[in-house]
């Protein structure tokens, strides 16, 4: 072989050893850039220490000295404490919160009256609500913290904008809370009537009178009227008497004929009568077994004597008759019913 061929087959051999350079070398390159992206800005030389720091078990105290604890904690008697949440640390070293309060945020909070930490800190009430007991209640409505807090309505009754009411008889709460009644009802058993009987008594509400249920008895004469109904006075109801003849007009049911008639507390002599007066509807038609007096009301059908005389005429009373709904004037001697009354609430209230 010549001189010049040698040459050449050792040229032709010298780019096997570059490309074993250049692999070598692309492979420490690419190495190093993923030790880069591991660590960060970790050098090299100090990756061998990565696992030489050990922290301290979850749960143990971290003994520390001034400036040595992490971001929101102080070092407090030689221990890293969050000062924001630590009873005994509360808001700074050394501020212990009272016996029954915990830290929320750094400072001492109650958390059975706290709105803003109500049970447990960060638990906020609603504006219309306080914190009672560690739960939060409304005080308009809530039966059991009426008003105030612990304050419980008696059974049965409920609570209206912050007050303990009965809604089977409140006239401004009657069967729900801001459902009233007006002055021309009561509240009875939870509902706005206009008129109830109880027992001897029935109630009306329009005008605020209440009745004898039942006839006073029959009498002969209407001087006597006002000593029989002084008798059912007793220690509790007291102002019984005998209605005016506007009053006993208001017990008239099913018949309108003689709403014109003149008679009334205002007008009572006798020019105060007229045909209105004698407009009678059909004898013994009433709705009432025929009789036209208020349903609830019990006792005979027939004329009633009014405390009313006619004016100028001593001998002769007012009456309103029930069987037709007429009203005329008898003689002071002739029978008649007599049915009590008083005054139990004005009408204006």
């Amino acid at each position: 072989m010549s001189e010049t061929e040698a040459r050449e087959r050792g040229w032709r051999r010298q780019p096997s050893w570059l490309l074993l350079v250049l692999l070598l070398a692309l492979g420490l390159v690419m190495l190093t850039c993923s030790t880069f992206e591991d660590h960060g800005n970790t050098k090299v030389a100090d990756l061998f220490d990565l696992n030489d720091a050990v922290s301290p078990p979850d749960g143990e105290d971290e003994p520390c000295e001034e400036g040595g604890c992490g971001a929101y904690e102080s070092c407090c008697s030689g221990i890293c404490v969050h000062t924001s949440g630590h009873d005994d640390h509360c808001g700074e070293c050394g501020l212990v919160c009272p016996e029954g309060e915990k830290c929320c945020d750094g400072m001492c909070r109650d958390l059975q009256v706290d709105v803003d930490n109500c049970g447990s800190c960060g638990e906020e009430c609603s504006e219309n609500q306080d914190c009672c007991r560690g739960t939060c209640r409304d005080l308009k409505s809530d039966p059991s913290h009426c008003g105030a807090c612990g304050r419980d309505c008696p059974e049965n009754q409920a609570c209206c904008e912050g007050v303990c009411r009965d809604l089977q008889s409140d006239q401004d709460h009657c069967g729900q809370c801001e459902t009233p009644c007006t002055s021309q009802q009561g509240c009875i058993l939870g509902e706005c009537l206009s008129w109830s009987c109880d027992g001897d008594v029935c109630n009306d509400y329009e005008l605020g009178l209440q009745w004898r249920t039942n006839s006073s008895g029959s009498m002969r004469f209407r001087d006597d009227l006002a000593g029989r109904c002084g008798t059912l006075d007793d220690a509790s109801v007291t102002g019984w008497r005998v209605p005016t003849i506007t009053e006993l007009r208001s017990l008239v049911e099913g018949c309108t004929l003689a709403d014109a008639c003149g008679v009334n507390n205002q007008c009572l002599e006798s020019s105060c009568w007229d045909h209105d007066c004698d407009a009678r509807c059909v004898l013994n038609e009433g709705p009432r077994d025929g009789c036209y007096l208020a349903d609830e009301l019990e006792g005979p059908c027939g004329a009633y004597w009014s405390s009313d005389g006619v004016t100028g005429e001593e001998h002769l009373g007012w009456v309103q008759d029930f069987r037709d709904a007429s009203i005329a004037s008898f003689p002071n001697t002739v029978n008649a019913e007599l049915r009590c009354v008083r005054v139990f609430r004005s009408s204006s209230d």
